[in-house]
């Protein structure tokens, strides 16, 4: 049997399971199916590659050849775009049902440097003893706060604050140190290089560093509170003002961690707010974790206090922020079920939920977020201070400011602008990224003779490592950086872009499974309520598509996370900013996905 006429079969088996595929445990078909032979595997290897993306600047070899072999079949009455070459490979059971497009997309990105996780790794090579050992200050029972979700992976930063008594505060944000025995050129670190980043997709995480090194003995709270975890620490003096009268940094060994969720936090001081909110109704469990003592209760006012100082500072210099809720799915029961075999059908289709993470801050990430802007310029002033080379970031006055109107004050808002008045006064903000020169950050409020540097996720991102090798080699008072500037400038260079991209990515992914998750919503629930009379947000002009011959308006979908394209029969002058109603109708998966809408009557 010819290599089509296996695939027609499979096909025909597949259509009839189709308006199976609702919400419920993934079984694997159990009817005898056609094998694919070696030929077949090398014609199925080829169409994979063809749906990966490839060179804008020449012909992808697969352009020809890949829509010859759909088109034989007869089957799809459409163009042969990625995305019907994608369809076809879960139609015939080579992909499952709720395979992530985006991963295999975007394959040669993605799986730059993540060889198999399930390969043991060689700890050979390390640092036989902590070069810094004679110099680490140990905090004794100080109590270090470590507060994350419920389900973060790595644990990178604890926060610890100490009072004077001249009204005056030291915070500390004591970081993980995975660089305390590995040497930059060690293959983990160069892996890590590759990676660049932690990947957290919706069906499973793709980490950095290899988990039995970072989760086994330098994610925070790991080990023995008696034996000690060392770490780098960040510390900032700051008045009643919120202003920094001196920073330090030390390397140190932390014992008496409490490692509390925000909800944890906020339930515990009374501020508790949502910060995900699910439309559709289906929430994933949120616990809170453990209790907090009575005795840390102190502790944590006095940290959301500071933190709103700070923000009160900066809003005061006239900085803001707008943000856009974010559309979050999620598979809720882990792992999903993976194919075999192939071909494999499959009855069911794993829980997806569909989640909207709200565009301001809940009161504890908020206050964890102002700690680690705090530690970053402790950072920024260390390196500037003793001319180290440094990855700054930094981040120009956004577009648009020139003649802010009265509703533009950002104290009206508590430093965060509402997404429909910044489309309004069509302001645009300049994407941030790094310098080796110390850089003014107009958002966060911070001047370029400090600077600010990241430096309190080296678990999960690679230039907060390369920093701790730098500042960790001033600190022994080395003769000449660790890092010349040639080489930081380099790191400056590829990780701006290698982070452009896999943030570029990242947001296509979400943007990906949310649209998977309202097109079956729309096949199984068309009259859902949540998809009708949508708030949106006019946020650019219309535009004539003249395939369609009808114009399009993007709009901004709070409610749901996303953005939307409106269709609508002539030309309408709408304002950007404008608040419209539309019914979400249909779900395009051609080229990238787009939610696509109508007026409400």
């Amino acid at each position: 049997m010819q290599f089509v006429e296996k695939a027609k079969k499979i096909m025909a088996i597949s259509s009839r399971l189709v308006d199976q595929q609702a919400d419920r445990n993934p079984t694997q078909v159990d009817e005898q199916l056609p094998t694919f032979d070696q030929s077949d595997l090398h014609i199925l290897d080829f169409l994979r590659c063809a749906i990966r993306v490839h060179s804008a600047h020449q012909q992808s070899p697969y352009e020809v050849f890949a829509p010859t072999i759909i088109k034989q079949l007869g089957v799809y009455k459409t163009d042969i775009t990625g995305n019907v070459i994608f369809t076809f490979l879960q139609d015939i059971g080579v992909l499952e049902p709720w395979h992530d497009q985006i991963q295999l997309t975007q394959e040669s990105i993605l799986s730059e440097g993540r060889p198999n996780e399930t390969k043991s790794i060689d700890l050979s090579g390390l640092y036989k003893s902590d070069r810094h050992s004679h110099i680490r200050h140990d905090w004794g029972r100080l109590p270090v706060y470590v507060i994350d979700s419920a389900d973060a992976h790595e644990l990178d930063d604890g926060i610890s604050i100490e009072k004077q008594s001249n009204g005056t505060t030291w915070i500390h944000v004591h970081v993980a140190d995975p660089t305390s025995r590995l040497p930059r050129n060690h293959p983990i670190a160069l892996t890590a290089s590759a990676r660049g980043t932690t990947i957290y997709a919706p069906q499973q995480a793709q980490p950095m560093l290899p988990n039995e090194y970072a989760m086994g003995e330098h994610s925070l709270g790991t080990l023995d509170s008696n034996e000690g975890q060392n770490v780098l620490s960040f510390s900032a003096l700051v008045d009643s003002q919120g202003a920094i009268l001196k920073t330090d940094i030390r390397v140190g060994v932390v014992r008496n961690m409490h490692v509390i969720t925000y909800k944890a936090v906020e339930k515990r001081l009374g501020v508790e707010t949502p910060y995900m909110k699910w439309p559709f109704g289906e929430a994933p469990p949120d616990p809170t974790g453990r209790d907090i003592p009575d005795s840390s209760t102190s502790d944590l006012l006095s940290l959301m206090e500071i933190s709103r100082v700070l923000q009160d500072r900066r809003t005061a210099m006239q900085r803001f922020t707008w943000t856009t809720p974010k559309a979050r799915a999620i598979f809720p029961d882990k792992p999903v079920p993976v194919s075999t075999q192939i071909p494999q059908l499959w009855f069911g289709y794993p829980r997806l939920l569909y989640g909207v993470e709200s565009g301001t801050l809940s009161p504890a990430r908020r206050m964890v977020a102002e700690m680690m802007i705090l530690a970053g310029q402790a950072a920024g002033r260390f390196c500037a201070e003793r001319h180290l080379p440094a990855l700054f970031r930094s981040a120009p006055q956004p577009i648009g400011l020139a003649d802010r109107p009265k509703e533009f004050d950002p104290k009206l808002y508590g430093g965060d602008i509402p997404i429909e008045i910044a489309l309004r006064n069509e302001v645009a903000g300049i994407p941030a990224h790094y310098s080796t020169n110390p850089s003014e950050h107009w958002m966060m409020g911070i001047a370029a003779d400090g600077g600010y540097v990241r430096v309190t996720s080296p678990l999960r991102r690679f230039s907060d490592m390369v920093m701790h090798w730098q500042i960790k080699s001033a600190l022994l008072n080395v003769q000449k950086p660790d890092i010349s500037k040639q080489e930081m400038e380099e790191y400056a260079r590829r990780l701006y872009e290698q982070e452009r991209m896999i943030s570029a990515i990242d947001k296509s992914r979400n943007n990906y499974w949310a649209s998977v998750f309202i097109q079956r919503r729309l096949r199984h629930d068309p009259d859902d309520p949540v998809l009708h009379g949508c708030d949106a947000y006019v946020s650019t002009r219309p535009e004539l598509d003249t395939y369609a011959r009808e114009y399009v308006t993007q709009v901004v979908l709070p409610g749901l996370g996303l953005r939307g394209w409106l269709s609508t029969a002539k030309t309408l002058e709408w304002e950007l900013g404008t608040k419209l109603k539309a019914d979400v109708v249909d779900v395009t998966m051609v080229g990238k996905a787009k939610i696509r809408l109508r007026l409400s009557e």
